[in-house]
C-alpha cells in the first residue's frame, strides 16, 4: 500500500473576505441581465465571459469586499456567485523559456522532474554554487548568460593591479590562461558549452540551462596541455581559499567542464595531467571530460584525459534523440563512465543568438550541470560532508550519478552502462540526506478531525508520502463541488508543507472535505467552519 498522511492542519486566522477589484459574478441561468448597461458608478467595467453559465467578469473603480460588491450589484438575490478573478499559480517547475519546447535533451535526462526539488543557486549554508568551464571562449554579453557569471570580488576592474595577489591581473570574470587577463576572446563553443550547463532559467527568453542560477566561472584560451594545467591550478588555488577561508574568499567551485582532449594517445606519456585531477579531488572539485568524437575504444586505441586514473574524473560520450549511443563517439568499458544527450542540442551562442551543437562537447556539460544541481540539494547531510570532507562530498556526489543511470544496450561498453538521469541520482541521494518516513494510510492516527476555523488567511497542511509521483489537495464542500484543487510533488528529503491562500476560497458555515490523492491512494479529513 502506498503511504500517504495528513500529518497536521493548522491555521492562521485575518479576514477573509478579502479586498478586490476584479470579480467573477455568476448569475443563476434564468436571469437576463446587462451589467454593460448597469449604470452603477462603482462597475468600471463587465463583460460576459460565459453566456451558458450566465458568468460575467466585473471590474471594479475600487477595491471592495464580496458582500460590498452583492449588495450594490442589481438582481443580488439571483447571484448564484461571486469570487475574486485571482492571477493563476505555476504548477509545475517548466520553465517559460522561448526555445524549452526544442530541449529535448532536458526531459530525455529527467531534469524537469529534478526543478521540483531544486533549479540551482546556492548551497545551504548561502554559497554561490560555482561551475567552472575550460574552453576557448565566451560571450561575455549573451542575455541568457551574464546573470550567472561568476564575478571575483576581490579584483578592481581595469586598474591593471592584481589586486587579490593570485598571479592574475583583472581576472574580475574569470581568467584568459593565455595571456594571464581576464579579457575573453568572444567566440562559440565557449558559450554553447555554457549554455548548455548555466543558462538563466524561466526568464522567457532564449533557452533554460540544467541549473538556472549558479555561476559560471570562466577560463578561455585553453589550447594545449599547459593551459589545461594552468587553468586546473587557478580553480584549485581559489577553491583552496574558500575553504581556508571559510567561504569568506575564493570560490565554491563544485565541478569543471573541458569538453576537449587528445585522440589516441595514452596517461603514461602524459602523467602530470592527470595528476591534476586528483589535486582538484582533494579540495572536492569533480571533473568532467568528452570522449573523443570517433568510434573506437578507448582502451585499445586511448584517449586523454579519459584513460586518466582518477575517482574525481568523469567522462561522457555522446547519445541521440533515440536514446542510443552515436556512432561516432568513443566508448570504453573501463574508462568511459557514461553517456548524455549531445545531439542537435539547442544552446546559446554569440551575439545572443541560440544554435546547436552536436558532439560530445554537448554531453559532457550535461552531466557537469548535473553535478552542480546535485549540490544545492536541501540535504544537510550533504552540506556537513562538503564543509568537513569536500574531497568525500565530491565522490558522494559522483557514485549519485553513476549509479543511477539508465541503462541502455548502446552504452554496455562504459563502467555504467547507462546514460545520465539526474532525478535518479537525486533519489540515491535519499539514503543519506534523509528519507522522511510515511506513515501508513490509517485514519485513526489523527484523532482530531473536526477543525474549527474561523476567517483564516491560510489552511497549511503537512502530509508524508513515500509516492514521489504527482498528488493532487482537493477541497471540497459536502454537495461534492470543488471549491479549491491544487496538484503538487512531494520533496526528495523532508516532510511536505502545503500553503492554502483562503482570500479565493468563499466558506460559509459548516463541514468540508480535505482530501489528498495519488494515483495508488487518498485520504481526507473534515474542516468545520464557524
Amino acid at each position: 500500500m502506498d503511504k500517504i498522511l495528513i500529518l497536521i492542519l493548522s491555521l492562521t486566522f485575518s479576514a477573509i473576505n478579502a479586498q478586490h477589484a476584479d470579480w467573477l459574478v455568476q448569475y443563476k441561468s434564468h436571469v437576463s441581465i446587462n451589467l454593460k448597461a448597469s449604470n452603477h458608478s462603482f462597475i468600471k467595467s463587465a463583460e460576459k465571459i460565459s453566456d451558458d453559465l450566465n458568468i460575467w467578469r466585473v471590474q471594479t473603480n475600487a477595491d471592495c469586499s464580496h458582500f460590498e460588491l452583492k449588495s450594490k450589484l442589481s438582481h443580488s438575490k439571483s447571484i448564484k456567485s461571486i469570487s475574486p478573478n485571482l492571477p493563476l499559480e505555476k504548477r509545475t517547475r517548466e520553465p517559460n523559456d522561448f526555445f524549452y519546447n526544442e530541449q529535448w535533451n532536458l526531459k530525455r535526462i529527467a531534469v524537469n522532474l529534478a526543478w521540483d526539488q531544486t533549479t540551482g543557486g546556492t548551497d545551504l549554508s548561502g554559497n554561490d554554487i560555482v561551475i567552472a568551464i575550460l574552453d576557448d571562449g565566451f560571450d561575455l554579453y549573451h542575455e541568457d548568460l551574464r546573470q550567472n557569471y561568476w564575478v571575483n570580488v576581490k579584483e578592481i576592474p581595469e586598474d591593471n593591479i592584481d589586486n587579490d595577489n593570485n598571479g592574475y591581473i583583472d581576472d574580475v570574470l574569470g581568467v584568459n590562461i593565455q595571456n594571464g587577463t581576464g579579457i575573453h576572446a568572444g567566440v562559440k563553443h565557449g558559450t554553447q558549452v555554457s549554455g548548455i550547463m548555466c543558462a538563466k532559467g524561466d526568464n522567457d527568453i532564449g533557452i533554460a540551462g540544467i541549473v538556472w542560477n549558479s555561476k559560471i566561472l570562466l577560463i578561455s584560451g585553453v589550447s594545449n596541455i599547459a593551459e589545461v594545467i594552468k587553468g586546473m591550478d587557478y580553480l584549485y588555488q581559489l577553491k583552496l581559499k574558500f575553504i581556508m577561508s571559510g567561504g569568506t574568499e575564493g570560490a565554491n567551485i563544485v565541478v569543471n567542464n573541458f569538453s576537449g582532449g587528445l585522440n589516441r594517445i595514452f596517461p603514461s606519456d602524459f602523467p602530470s595531467w592527470c595528476e591534476a585531477y586528483d589535486l582538484l579531488g582533494s579540495v572536492g572539485i569533480l571533473s568532467v571530460s568528452a570522449v573523443a568524437n570517433v568510434n573506437y575504444n578507448v582502451e585499445e586505441e586511448g584517449d586523454m584525459p579519459t584513460l586518466c586514473d582518477s575517482d574525481y574524473l568523469l567522462t561522457v560520450t555522446n547519445t541521440n534523440i533515440a536514446d542510443k549511443k552515436v556512432l561516432d563517439a568513443a566508448f570504453g568499458p573501463i574508462s568511459v563512465d557514461l553517456g548524455a544527450p549531445g545531439e542537435n542540442i539547442i544552446s546559446a551562442s554569440i551575439g545572443n543568438d541560440y544554435e546547436t551543437i552536436s558532439g560530445t562537447s554537448a554531453s559532457a556539460p550535461h552531466v557537469a550541470g548535473a553535478i552542480g544541481l546535485l549540490y544545492s540539494l536541501p540535504c544537510q547531510q550533504l552540506q556537513n560532508l562538503s564543509e568537513s570532507n569536500p574531497s568525500q562530498a565530491a565522490l558522494l556526489i559522483r557514485e549519485s550519478i553513476l549509479s543511477s543511470t539508465e541503462i541502455k544496450e548502446t552504452l554496455e561498453l562504459t563502467t555504467s552502462g547507462g546514460r545520465l538521469n539526474i532525478f535518479n541520482a537525486m533519489l540515491t541521494l535519499r539514503e543519506t540526506c534523509g528519507n522522511p518516513e510515511a506513515i501508513e494510510l490509517d485514519f485513526n492516527v489523527v484523532p482530531n478531525r473536526f477543525l474549527a476555523v474561523q476567517n483564516p488567511e491560510f489552511i497549511k497542511v503537512a502530509y508524508s508520502s513515500e509516492n514521489l509521483d504527482n498528488h493532487q489537495l482537493t477541497i471540497y464542500d459536502m454537495n461534492g463541488k470543488v471549491i479549491y484543487l491544487t496538484r503538487f510533488t512531494p520533496p526528495l528529503f523532508e516532510n511536505g508543507l502545503i500553503e492554502i491562500p483562503t482570500a479565493g476560497i468563499h466558506f460559509s458555515r459548516g463541514f468540508y472535505i480535505v482530501q489528498i490523492r495519488n494515483a495508488i491512494t487518498s485520504i481526507s479529513h473534515k474542516l468545520l467552519v464557524l
